[in-house]
């Protein structure tokens, strides 16, 4: 594999790992807001 394909896979992991946390983020904060809504 050459050093370039490296980076880019390097670079599309990196961007995925930040895509999953704002999704988990996502996913806690409309909990939080439904917890405070009466737990609906």
């Amino acid at each position: 594999m050459s050093q370039e394909t490296l980076e880019v896979i390097m670079f599309l992991n990196l961007n995925w790992d930040l895509v999953t946390l704002v999704d988990i983020s996502k996913a806690i904060e409309q909990s939080k807001s439904s917890d405070d809504a009466g737990g609906v």
